[in-house]
């Protein structure tokens, strides 16, 4: 939980969470009412069960075709399932997970998914990974989306859909989640984005390339089609020579055809 009066650790900075001392972290499942409910199985397609006394939880255990958003934190996930979307809280990104000690070294190679998460990742099962969006913090920011990675490579495992939502921002926040995209009155961004995650493959390649390239980028853009990117009309008029690092089907060769139609030039272009 967060205290309303943090304590301090030895090095004076604030304790934002607490936790019960030597009890193990596990996933966070907010309370769902009747109408919650309710307009969960509609999202998914689902009539109400004519037995409901197992609860909501037992029933989405008992049916993969409910789709899950993973979120990081309480209230998060319950400002989620009052829209009518089933989420699942983790204490902290990286909680999703547990990596095993052999011989006193933790082999990350050996990690898998904690035994509650294990549980609801029948196959099949859709799965949505929308962690917060850190736009102060790029480091942050990339160890938020790594962590994301990882546990969407596990589900995958698991035979699970996986999909990545990146948060939209709002304007002059450091950071964004779930629950402030609510409280400023923009569900139906929040909506759309969990609608039309990306694909965790998409995801991967992008943190791979961040991680094992340092070349810094004159224009970055999360647009899906770089057509769309109002910087890419025409090519930056002082540049010599153009680089394009994209995914797959973003649109380069649009891109560049546009850029050639009024001013031909000469381009190698290689894979």
């Amino acid at each position: 939980w967060k205290p309303d009066a943090p304590r301090t650790s030895g090095d004076g900075k604030a304790i934002k969470y607490e936790h019960p001392p030597k009890a193990p972290t596990g996933l966070l499942l907010p309370q769902a009412t009747q109408r919650a409910w309710e307009l969960v199985a509609k999202r998914n397609g689902l009539a109400m069960p004519a037995d409901c006394s197992a609860g909501f939880w037992a029933w989405v255990l008992a049916t993969p075709e409910v789709e899950l958003v993973l979120v990081e934190g309480a209230k998060k996930a319950a400002a989620l399932l009052g829209l009518g979307i089933a989420a699942i809280a983790l204490p902290g990104v990286w909680n999703g997970r547990k990596v095993p000690l052999v011989d006193g070294i933790k082999r990350r190679d050996l990690a898998a998914l904690v035994p509650e998460l294990q549980a609801l990742a029948t196959t099949g099962r859709r799965f949505v990974i929308a962690f917060d969006r850190d736009t102060a913090k790029p480091a942050t920011a990339a160890t938020v989306e790594l962590a994301a990675v990882t546990l969407g490579h596990l589900l995958e495992a698991a035979d699970c859909n996986v999909g990545v939502a990146r948060i939209p921002e709002i304007f002059g926040e450091p950071k964004t989640g779930p629950d402030d995209l609510v409280a400023a009155g923009m569900v139906s961004d929040l909506i759309a984005t969990l609608d039309d995650p990306l694909a965790l493959a998409e995801v991967a390649w992008e943190a791979r390339y961040r991680r094992d390239r340092r070349i810094k980028p004159a224009i970055a853009t999360e647009c899906r089609r770089l057509v769309h990117e109002r910087r890419l009309m025409a090519p930056p008029s002082t540049a010599r020579s153009v680089g394009i690092r994209s995914s797959k089907g973003s649109g380069k060769t649009e891109t560049m055809r546009r850029w050639l139609a009024d001013a031909p030039r000469v381009l190698a272009i290689t894979h």
